[in-house]
């Protein structure tokens, strides 16, 4: 087993954070590769005047390749660290500057170019250790980061934001399948709002209600066209041979047009070309299969479309055989290459509309299958480079688009006598190129995503969560597939067998998110694009151009061959030979292509766009000598492929490594996510109790930061005193920090039996001498940020830091809070470090001024700022800044340090969480014979229904390593024969060979009849705590409206007590407190009442009732409903 942990051990030496390598690799294509791409194909921006004058402007220059990224700097040129952003609640952000080349093109044919050099176009949120970022290549600890800063991160107006993978249906991808028409007798063709589908009426002579469809959503490559969806239909069976009209949803076409009227646009012109071109390369006998369905579209077309150009031109929006034109040249099929030959182009593309009918006529045909949509291979996850160049995509096209508005408006509206003629190039100049080119919009829109809806999706862009080391690994690997929480689909929530490896198969959470969140395997990366003439370049000594190719010519043997779903070309007997040399070129030149040779269908596809989960496997003939005797990861790259769900779908591999023919597993670890790979024996539990285990670790009180001193989280809580766990897993030391000295827990010493009668159900009992020297111990820390604030950004008056009680300008004017303590506060206002503060104590001394209705300042009134409720402890730091309006603001962190109280939560690695129901002192915990007190004692009857044999190998295992002084190797899938080796090596050292003990009575004394299991087990304490939880009120604030207590522990609001507690408490005969707590401590209100009439009024008999009773009777009378009340 030493090879495989060799292999994952040189991925995490030799690989710069292999965890987040997919984020950092689309983030630096972004900034290197899709950005000077897109801009590229999108210049030039032209504005027409009336009077055949133009203005063109190229952003980057002509060839968009005068661009350059400036790392984050401030005003001076000294650099702005990330860690200097966090506390300044500042954006850490890249700055792309850009040379603007402007053409004025005279109707004369005269061009007057204009440059402006080194013109900033905005700012775009940079990730962290990305190739920008200062933190690459240093040790970031001297600058306030962790030791084991992982990054893939963006830190925004001071807050960490990791946006989450998002899976989706990929861009040019076929697919088909079969629905149930839409009924629509009103609108008989046309898309679908959302969709881009189709709603057809449904005849009487329609012998099914089923339509057969086939669709893509195709997009350019350098994303300057598209995602444009092409959707056609093929109406359900009819005996009527003209009443089946095949219709299809294209860009630039308000509504559905006839497919054979696009053929024709395309330049088939006959229906032999058609028919040639749908069914190229399928022999004789098996395209009879297809004629009659041919034969009845064709004759249903020509029935019912009368002149093909016309039909295509009244969908139009300007009602133009250009605009035809047009539409079919850009927006249909974008994916297909480009070609300077118009007619040689539209081949191409009949061929792509071709392969979408003979698709749909499949599945009428029932040939086929529908798509199995929830395949992998349909699948591409979006990470954060993919996202932020969409973003920056919309908001660079708003942004241009605004520029020739601002300038139509300038020449042609405002100064038309100005900029007439030869003047026009005076119209931009470097002192108002800002004006027309707003800047600021760029990182304001992305600031926009990031603290709301990104494109319009909610949950994309969340808060990094900083609970626990093992839990920002979690959120950095996270996928998600963006469906409605509340569909009742099983499909998409079910673990496909095309995601094994690439997936996590336990790693998801339970509840309405299951199946939706995934975790990516530990060796799963997430390709990025790779240039597609760069696969071209490969194909030609191979591949027959598809333009020199004549669908009439084609023969059977021919094998087509894709690239991205766009049909290059086809092999003509050298397919194995092709095959072999592409293998060769991707293995020599590490190129993230996927090679699909479907050898059944005779197609071969190639595919390197990005956004395709990726996975490593061994390739033929590798031993395990060579792997072992690989020093680094460069040399055992050279050993494995690395495989997508298509390839791996076709591809034969074996369970068993290291096979001398075909492509091989490495290990069965390597199919788990990280946060799987961490539990011990985890192939010896039920996966339910998996998954528990790993949403409990996100939770966990760890050392979360090794730089926790400097940083001022919200909340943030750290283990006192951790420790590595005895048993581990081979992922436990790569990715726990260096050696695994990120621990999340503590080994205790468990004993599993039940004593005294407090440890029932998941109640535990923890030894007090334990708690006191430590164990469990946690420090909480609380950070509250505060900033004057501009009430009148006029005459720039604003709210002030003072401390009230001492500066003389407010001590005898203004009025301080009662009950609060201004001691503590130095003369600026903010508490000193090292106080020990309270609930009572103000942490920030702020007095706003009162401003009459001319807006002259009359006084001051205090709105010092004091902890949340129950808050106490020590402050520890206290950090002052400068605010963006020049005003000043102050973060204090106050440490409090807690130990395990009644009801705290403790929770084992195999998901064995239960709450502390009893300390005990020491002398009244049971022992053994040679003095042994357990630290921890738990109810045994946990693991039989929960069936956690991992839990109780890992003790046995555990007791060993303590007596060998050694650590375990509790890998999964590692671990066949460990019972019977365990028992040997138990008898060895001399213990029973289960484990069990005998045990003596701790407060008696007596023996305890029964074998008792002991062992070390590594105990976790949970984030959530009594102490932030339990609350009590007698009185205190109400509601306006309702008079009854607020809710909520922080507003001082009350426990509700609702209908389930007071039959309780009336079942218990408390209903003297039941009284006392519905309407005494509640809304009770002295009302005055007519006794005779039973209404409320104004005489003077009185009656006392809550309030909300009075309240009620009043909003009943406003609805004209009397309500009479009997008194006594």
């Amino acid at each position: 087993m030493d090879v495989p942990q060799h292999v994952l051990r040189s991925l995490f030496r030799d690989t710069a954070f292999p965890l987040i390598q997919h984020h950092v690799d689309s983030y630096n294509d972004m900034l290197d590769a899709r950005i000077p791409s897109f801009l590229r194909a999108s210049n030039p921006f032209e504005l027409e005047l009336p009077d055949k004058r133009y203005i063109r402007i190229w952003i980057g220059g002509k060839g968009a390749d005068k661009l350059k990224w400036v790392a984050p700097t401030d005003e001076m040129g000294n650099a702005i660290l990330p860690h200097a952003c966090r506390l300044d609640n500042t954006t850490y952000a890249v700055t792309l500057i850009a040379d603007l080349e402007v053409d004025y093109v005279f109707p004369a044919g005269n061009t007057v170019t204009k440059v402006f050099a080194d013109f900033e176009i905005g700012k775009v949120p940079l990730m962290l250790r990305s190739r920008l970022c200062y933190l690459t290549g240093m040790d970031g600890y001297s600058v306030g980061e962790c030791r084991f800063e992982l990054g893939g991160y963006f830190i925004i107006d001071g807050s960490e934001k990791v946006l989450l993978t998002q899976e989706k249906l990929g861009n040019n991808l076929f697919y088909c399948g079969k629905r149930t028409q839409v009924v629509n007798p009103d609108k008989p063709a046309g898309p679908v709002e959302k969709s881009d589908e189709l709603q057809l009426a449904v005849p009487n002579y329609y012998e099914t209600k089923e339509e057969y469809y086939a669709a893509i959503r195709s997009v350019s490559e350098d994303a300057s066209r598209g995602p444009f969806s092409h959707f056609l239909v093929i109406p359900p069976p009819t005996t009527l041979m003209t009443a089946r009209v095949a219709l299809i949803t294209l860009p630039g076409f308000e509504n559905p047009v006839p497919v054979f009227s696009v053929f024709r646009a395309l330049g088939l012109t006959t229906d032999k070309d058609v028919y040639d071109t749908l069914l190229a390369g399928t022999n004789d006998h098996d395209r009879m299969a297809y004629d009659t369905l041919f034969y009845q579209l064709m004759l249903s077309h020509d029935a019912n479309v009368k002149n093909d150009m016309e039909a295509l031109v009244a969908q139009t929006r300007t009602r133009s055989r250009p605009e035809v034109v047009r539409s079919l040249h850009d927006m249909l099929f974008p994916h297909v290459e480009t070609d300077d030959d118009v007619g040689g182009l539209f081949r191409r593309k009949g061929y792509q509309l071709g392969r979408m009918l003979r698709m749909a006529m499949e599945m009428a045909l029932d040939l086929a299958k529908p798509t199995d949509r929830d395949h992998f291979k349909f699948k591409r996850l979006q990470t954060s480079g993919d996202l932020c160049f969409g973003e920056f995509r919309r908001i660079f096209r708003e942004t241009a688009r605004n520029m020739l508005l601002e300038l139509d408006k300038k020449v042609n509206q405002f100064e038309r006598v100005n900029y007439a003629g030869d003047k026009l190039v005076n119209v931009l100049q470097p002192i108002n190129l800002g004006f027309y080119w707003k800047k600021y919009k760029l990182l304001g829109e992305f600031l926009k995503s990031f603290k709301g809806s990104w494109g319009g999706a909610e949950g994309i862009a969340q808060e990094l969560s900083r609970v626990s080391y093992a839990g920002v690994i979690s959120h950095l690997r996270r996928t998600n597939l963006q469906m409605d929480r509340t569909s009742n689909k099983k499909e998409p929530r079910r673990f496909h067998a095309s995601q094994m490896g690439l997936m996590c198969p336990v790693d998801s959470p339970d509840g309405r998110n299951i199946g939706y969140i995934k975790a990516l395997a530990i060796m799963a990366r997430i390709s990025t694009p790779l240039a597609m003439d760069t696969v071209r370049a490969m194909l030609k000594a191979y591949v027959r151009p598809i333009a020199s190719v004549h669908p009439s010519t084609w023969l059977p043997t021919w094998t087509p061959v894709f690239l991205n779903a766009d049909l290059v070309g086809v092999c003509i007997g050298k397919t194995e030979e092709l095959h072999a040399h592409l293998v060769k070129e991707r293995r020599t030149r590490k190129l993230a292509v996927s090679l699909g040779w479907d050898r059944v269908a005779n197609v071969y596809t190639l595919t390197c766009d990005g956004g395709r989960p990726i996975r490593p496997v061994y390739r033929e003939g590798v031993t395990a000598e060579k792997v072992r005797a690989a020093k680094d990861w460069t040399e055992i790259a050279e050993l494995i492929d690395y495989l997508d769900a298509e390839e791996q779908d076709i591809t034969r591999l074996s369970i068993e490594p290291f096979h001398p023919k075909v492509q091989s597993e490495i290990h069965a670890l390597f199919a788990l996510s990280a946060l799987t790979g961490l539990i011990p024996f985890s192939d010896h539990n039920p996966g339910t109790r998996n998954a528990f285990a790993i949403a409990q670790t996100k939770q966990t009180c760890s050392w979360f930061h090794t730089n926790y001193l400097k940083r001022f989280d919200t909340i943030a809580v750290l283990a006192a005193l951790p420790q590595i766990p005895l048993t581990q897993t081979w992922v436990y030391r790569e990715i726990m920090g260096a050696g695994g000295c990120m621990p999340h827990g503590e080994n205790a010493l468990i004993a599993i039996t039940t004593y005294a009668g407090f440890n029932q159900e998941d109640s535990m009992m923890i030894n007090g001498a334990s708690m006191k020297r430590g164990m469990f111990q946690t420090i909480y820390y609380h950070s509250y940020d505060f900033m004057e604030e501009m009430t009148d950004p006029a005459t720039q008056i604003h709210t002030e830091f003072a401390n009230p009680a001492v500066n003389p300008l407010f001590k005898e004017s203004v009025k301080r809070k009662e009950g609060m303590s201004y001691d503590k506060l130095d003369a600026e206002g903010v508490i000193l470090v090292g106080t020990e503060m309270t609930e009572d104590t103000v942490l920030v001394g702020i007095v706003a001024p009162i401003q009459d209705i001319n807006g002259k300042i009359t006084g001051y009134r205090d709105v010092s700022e004091k902890p949340k409720r129950g808050q106490h402890g020590r402050v520890e730091s206290v950090y002052r800044y400068a605010t963006r309006d020049g005003l000043k603001g102050v973060k204090i962190r106050v440490a409090e340090e807690r130990y395990p109280v009644l009801g705290d939560k403790l929770g084992s690695r195999h998901s064995q969480k239960g709450t502390l129901g009893l300390i005990l002192p020491e002398e009244d915990m049971p022992f053994t014979a040679r003095g042994v007190r357990p630290d921890v004692l738990f109810n045994p009857h946990a693991l039989p229904t929960r069936m956690t044999i991992g839990h109780w190998m890992e003790s046995s295992w555990s007791r060993l390593a303590l007596k060998l002084g050694a650590f375990v190797d509790a890998t999964p899938f590692t671990t066949s024969d460990s019972l019977p080796t365990l028992k040997r090596i138990m008898m060895e050292q001399g213990f029973e060979p289960y484990g069990t003990e005998t045990l003596y009575n701790g407060q008696t004394g007596e023996m305890m009849e029964a074998d008792i299991f002991m062992g070390p087990t590594y105990y976790q304490r949970m984030k959530h705590m009594v102490e932030d939880k339990v609350n009590a009120r007698s009185t205190g604030p109400r509601k306006l409206l309702t008079h009854q207590p607020l809710e909520g522990r922080a507003d001082e609001g009350g426990l509700r007590i609702g209908e389930m507690e007071r039959d309780a408490l009336i079942g218990h005969g408390m209903a003297k407190f039941t009284q006392e707590s519905m309407m005494d401590r509640s809304d009770a209100h002295t009302f005055q009442i007519d006794r005779e009439t039973g209404q409320l009024d104004t005489s003077r008999d009185m009656v006392n009732m809550p309030y909300c009773m009075g309240l009620y009777t009043r909003e009943l009378e406003s609805m004209h409903i009397t309500v009479k009340m009997k008194t006594e």
